[in-house]
């Protein structure tokens, strides 16, 4: 066995050396005979077919390990004798079994480039010796085109003008076909310029294309770039794009950008789109979402706005790279929480939320249905804004705005309380930078309800409407109702951001009212304010200072009042005095100032003339009184006047510091006519006549059951029982005398003379000493009348002997009544109220009664008993 193993073992080594002497041989033949003629002139013209071009090799050597080497390979165009490759050094390994096998030579190359450039290239490809297809793949580390050879650059696209990085070329000829090159690169620069542009950045390219020597370029490929940190200059508008990012698809004379994001103006913009670098067209779509300010950049005017929020953004763009003028561009979005402060408008309107749309061509910006919050009130806005650096401005505001929000924008109506809805129109207008935007306004109002500090009850059913222009502000008219009454008030508050002046005239039949008022400062000055109400009339002037905090008004005027429109007027305290009937006129005047809010804190003069006035038709002449108004403390120094021809003097006080309010009162009467002061008596009933007087002395600390008081009364005259009030108790008390003591009638009676004091308490009037004189009886009345109306009294009546002797029943005892001045003979208990008075009789005690006409009997017996 081991003898077989050394025979084939030594029959092994005597082949290789057989093979290597061959191998030795076929070399030395190849370097020595045929390769340096014959082969490297087959190469040449193999070569030459397939680059089109003349081939020329200096040198061709071949190694075992190392392969072929070829020196100084050149290649030149055969049309323009330029050289289209040169390599000093180049080395093919050639894998000799498909070459041997198929006829298809593949190769690996070491090449030491300097034609088109310089540098080192590995190619590996094949070439088929019968079909002379020829692919290879070019690969190349380290590539920068700026070193390649001016006759390389002619041959690439003359707006490539810097390219550098890793770069894998593929070749692939065939007989009677166009040459294909397939590059992919990894470009760490790479720069397009243009006339109008230039695009630079990091890329990587996938491109194909066909090489064509005889056309200029060359090679025109087409591709896809990924893009890296590129910037594209010489935009039109927004100038350049920066940190362009994604992928675009190229060709010779245009790029397509599928997915791209750019940064224009530092906004982060989606850009999708051709751009045509041989005719220089632009047909694109940019997307982004840029806050207010970003965009304020591009329309500088848009400044004075102090835009807040964002919008989305959609820009078409089609037409010439050339200048923004051959450009057609529109853009479209929707605003998202913008805010923004309009020149001259008190508050900035905030929340804007909406679509919009951008015509370059007419440089106009169009609004469709904006929502928006403007102080608080919702609104929508349309319209058009068109030429940024001139604009001109038209939009049209539409809002259903609560009344109490609307108040809130005027500083006059701060303190006013305001209800109900109305329905806003607000157009705003303005052409040129310079000029300010002309602002029109109307409100409808609906269903209001408007509450001032000055007045007790609200306005209601307010409805109408208000216009805005020219910084003025009109009613036309605007009618409401108070207290049951319907108003209607025109004006205009004008001069709106200099000198607010308030022009008003309110008409409520019977009343017109009108004024005239300026606000500056803070102060509301008063220059007219007249009214007439029915036949009254008054003219007043003034201001208003501190309006937003603590108004101060100071006050002065006069007028002429009718007494007998007073009851009519529109406020609670004044209905009581249609009960009062009130004729005549009187002059007032007024002068003052204070605390709008708390007048009583006030100091106010007051002055009321009335040379004939009358109530309930009693004549009242030469009224005269003056009101002072300080610390709190009203008071009238005197009151004089002439009631039915007498002569009144009173004052008084009201102290309004104290909690209940406080007054004090004092009233002297004398030589009162009772026959004018009672006229307005039915006729059937018998006038009073003669004088009264008295004095009155009251105190008060607010509710009723404080009061306190005196009073002395004194009237003397004839038919005094037929005064008011003592009519109706003395009428009762006279029936009721007559039926429980069996007399006849006792109208024969007559009041000459009342007189007596009465205490006010505890809500009562009360007297102990109150006696009532008349021709045939006197009355003697103890007791209280309530401020109820309730009667607790006492009335001891005492007749006269012309009243006793009428009467039958009396018989023998008349002679002995006859003795008698009065007789005092019962009592009369009054309860009820004096509108309806109940009557009690009650007959004096026996020995009372004999007490009285006792003596006079004693002398009747006396004379009857014969002597």
């Amino acid at each position: 066995m081991f003898v077989r193993l050394r025979r084939f073992l030594r029959r092994l080594v005597w082949l290789g050396l057989f093979l290597g002497v061959v191998l030795a041989g076929a070399t030395w033949y190849l370097n020595a005979r045929w390769l340096p003629e014959q082969g490297r002139a087959l190469l040449a013209r193999q070569l030459s077919r397939a680059l089109h071009a003349n081939v020329t090799i200096e040198e061709l050597s071949y190694a075992p390990w190392n392969g072929f080497v070829l020196r100084h390979v050149r290649a030149v165009d055969a049309a323009t004798r330029e050289p289209i490759l040169i390599a000093p050094y180049l080395r093919a390994q050639v894998a000799w079994l498909p070459l041997v096998a198929t006829r298809d030579a593949h190769f690996r190359l070491f090449v030491d480039l300097q034609e088109p450039g310089p540098g080192p290239v590995t190619v590996v490809g094949r070439y088929g010796l019968t079909t002379r297809a020829f692919a290879a793949t070019l690969f190349a580390q380290d590539f920068d085109v700026t070193t390649c050879s001016p006759t390389t650059l002619a041959r690439l696209p003359a707006a490539l003008t810097a390219a550098a990085g890793s770069t894998q070329l593929h070749l692939t000829m065939r007989p009677g076909q166009p040459t294909k090159l397939t590059l992919m690169a990894q470009l760490r620069t790479v720069t397009w310029t243009t006339a109008s542009s230039r695009l630079s950045g990091q890329v990587e390219l996938e491109a194909t294309g066909d090489y064509l020597p005889d056309r200029t370029p060359a090679w025109s490929p087409s591709g896809t770039a990924r893009m890296t940190n590129m910037a594209y200059e010489g935009l039109p508008i927004v100038q350049a794009a920066r940190n362009v990012q994604g992928t675009a698809r190229f060709s010779p004379d245009g790029l397509d950008a599928i997915d791209v994001t750019a940064t224009l103006l530092d906004i982060p913009t989606q850009i999708t789109g051709r751009f045509d670098l041989t005719a220089h067209l632009l047909e694109c779509r940019l997307q982004a979402q840029p806050t207010m300010a970003q965009v304020t950049s591009l329309a500088p005017a848009l400044k004075a706005y102090a835009l807040t929020g964002s919008t989305t953004f959609d820009l078409q763009i089609h037409g010439s790279l050339q200048g923004t003028e051959e450009l057609s561009m529109t853009a479209e979005g929707r605003l998202q929480d913008v805010g923004a402060t309009l020149p001259q408008w008190p508050r900035p309107i905030e929340q804007v939320n909406g679509p919009w749309r951008y015509t370059h061509a007419t440089q106009t910006l169009t609004l469709e249905q904006l929502s928006l919050v403007h102080d608080g009130i919702p609104a929508n806005v349309s319209g058009t804004i068109t030429r940024f650096a001139d604009p001109a401005v038209h939009l049209t505001v539409t809002a259903a705005p609560p009344l109490a929000q609307l108040a809130n924008l005027f500083p006059l109506l701060d303190a006013w309380e305001c209800r109900g809805e109305g329905a806003l129109t607000l157009t705003i207008d303005g052409s040129g930078a310079p000029a300010p935007l002309a602002v029109t306004a109307e409100l409808q109002l609906r269903h209001g309800r408007v509450t001032t500090p000055w007045l007790p009850l609200p306005f209601t059913d307010v409805e109408g409407t208000l216009r805005y222009r020219e910084h003025t502000l009109s009613a036309a008219p605007v009618r409401a109702v108070y207290d049951g009454r319907p108003y209607a008030l025109e004006g205009q508050l004008s001069q709106f951001t200099t000198s607010p002046r308030l022009q008003l005239t309110l008409r409520a039949e019977p009343l017109t009212t009108r004024f005239d008022a300026t606000w500056a400062d803070d102060r509301l000055t008063i220059t007219q304010w007249e009214g007439q109400f029915k036949t009254s009339q008054w003219r007043m002037a003034g201001q208003v200072t501190d309006l937003r905090h603590t108004p101060q008004l100071a006050l002065r005027g006069e007028g002429a009042v009718a007494l007998e429109d007073l009851a009519e007027l529109p406020w609670p305290w004044a209905k009581p005095l249609a009960r009062w009937p009130l004729r005549g006129a009187a002059r007032i005047r007024l002068d003052g100032q204070g605390p709008l809010r708390a007048w009583p804190e006030g100091a106010w003069d007051a002055t009321v003339a009335a040379p004939m006035m009358s109530w309930h038709q009693v004549p009242i002449a030469d009224v005269a009184c003056e009101f002072r108004l300080a610390g709190s403390r009203l008071t009238v120094p005197e009151l004089r006047a002439s009631p039915a021809g007498g002569r009144l003097v009173a004052d008084g006080a009201v102290d309004f510091s104290t909690t209940p309010t406080s007054y004090t009162l004092r009233l002297q009467l004398t030589g009162m006519d009772l026959a004018q002061a009672t006229q307005a008596l039915p006729a059937n009933k018998r006038i009073p006549s003669g004088t009264a007087g008295g004095q009155l002395e009251l105190t008060s600390f607010g509710p009723p059951s404080t009061v306190r008081g005196q009073a002395l009364v004194h009237a003397q005259g004839d038919n005094l029982a037929n005064v008011p009030f003592l009519n109706q108790v003395l009428g009762g008390l006279l029936v009721t005398v007559a039926a429980a003591f069996k007399f006849g009638d006792l109208r024969q009676v007559t009041i000459q003379e009342v007189r007596g004091h009465v205490t006010i308490a505890n809500e009562q009037l009360v007297t102990e000493d109150l006696a009532l004189f008349g021709t045939n009886a006197n009355f003697e009345v103890r007791g209280t009348v309530g401020f109820d109306k309730s009667l607790h009294l006492t009335i001891d009546p005492s007749l006269s002997k012309q009243l006793l002797s009428s009467t039958p029943s009396l018989g023998k005892a008349q002679e002995v009544v006859g003795q008698l001045d009065l007789l005092r003979i019962g009592r009369i208990e009054v309860t009820g109220t004096w509108e309806q008075p109940k009557f009690a009789a009650r007959l004096v005690p026996l020995n009372e009664l004999l007490g009285q006409f006792l003596p006079n009997l004693f002398n009747l017996l006396r004379r009857d008993t014969p002597e």
